[in-house]
């Protein structure tokens, strides 16, 4: 038995993760379970995985836990099982607290827990651990056959991570290059209002796609990001994407597959002309790489199921 734990279940990266694990080694006839504080109807409904209650997994024989968050890492030192924390980002940068940056630097060196990272950069401070990489859902790559009416598409949660409004900037710069009109939609989970902007605020899992799909190009300029699955899921949707070194970039290359500078001529030179076609067909290239099956493959090697 396979125990993904977290301290609760809000939907976002970091933790729609675990779903698309538990979900798929359940297919594939593994017993695999998520324990947390509390249940996440959405993407319970949406991967057919139920939250268990953290209080039952004490009781439970679980042969592997996976720790998605590592404040809960002394609790579960007494539980049965082989013991794997799994990180997503660079916690020290994203921790501005001395006394929990300790904290966190104690347990990510506890000897008795193996790391698995998403990314290299998750894994650097390090120095151990595995790297398994994500996947992206097979639904992004459908064809929904809809028109691109959104010239620019600004993902992230309205924190301070995200960078929502330097995005919002570039695309605001792009608009005055092109000296027209253009429009631009912020997706998050949680938005505000701002100038000239259309928010799409927490859609359902299964509308993303069609978003991402309408989307002539993206835009994504966090501060640090273990391995930002949303620009994946912009490039298998066929977007332009611009972006910058965010840390746990494994697969994106300026000039490539992506833009990671010059922003607003090339942008605006794109919406114009559609000149960079070949940057797009490389990034959903890029894309169709990373799948799920090999994520699952490397997981169940490196926990020995």
């Amino acid at each position: 038995m396979i125990a993904f734990v977290s301290t609760n279940t809000i939907t976002c990266g970091g933790m729609i993760v675990p779903f698309e694990y538990i979900s798929r080694l359940k297919k594939l006839g593994h017993d695999a379970r998520m324990y947390a504080e509390e249940g996440n109807k959405e993407l319970e409904d949406f991967y057919g995985v139920e939250v268990l209650p953290l209080s039952t997994l004490e009781t439970s024989e679980d042969d592997v836990i996976i720790a998605t968050r590592w404040e809960q890492c002394e609790m579960l030192s007494t539980y049965k099982g082989r013991k794997y924390q799994f990180v997503q980002g660079d916690d020290l940068l994203l921790l501005g607290d001395d006394v929990a940056r300790g904290m966190c630097s104690r347990e990510r060196n506890n000897p008795a827990w193996s790391l698995i990272g998403v990314s290299r950069y998750c894994l650097m401070r390090w120095n151990r651990g595995e790297v398994i990489p994500n996947g992206v859902n097979e639904r992004f790559f459908e064809n929904f056959r809809l028109d691109k009416d959104i010239d620019i598409l600004i993902e992230g949660n309205n924190e301070p991570n995200k960078n929502i409004p330097e995005a919002i900037w570039i695309a605001d710069k792009v608009e005055t290059y092109l000296d027209q009109k253009l429009k631009i939609v912020w997706l998050g989970r949680e938005t505000d209002d701002r100038l000239g902007v259309e928010c799409i605020t927490n859609p359902r899992q299964e509308e993303i796609p069609a978003i991402y799909q309408r989307a002539k190009t993206f835009i994504k300029l966090s501060t640090s990001e273990g391995f930002c699955l949303p620009i994946l899921e912009a490039m298998a949707s066929k977007c332009l994407v611009a972006t910058r070194n965010m840390g746990g970039n494994d697969a994106w290359c300026d000039e490539t597959n992506c833009i990671m500078d010059d922003y607003f001529k090339q942008l605006g030179d794109h919406i114009r002309s559609g000149e960079h076609k070949w940057i797009v067909e490389k990034g959903y290239q890029t894309a169709r790489n990373f799948t799920w099956d090999k994520s699952i493959e490397k997981l169940i090697k490196t926990v020995g199921v």
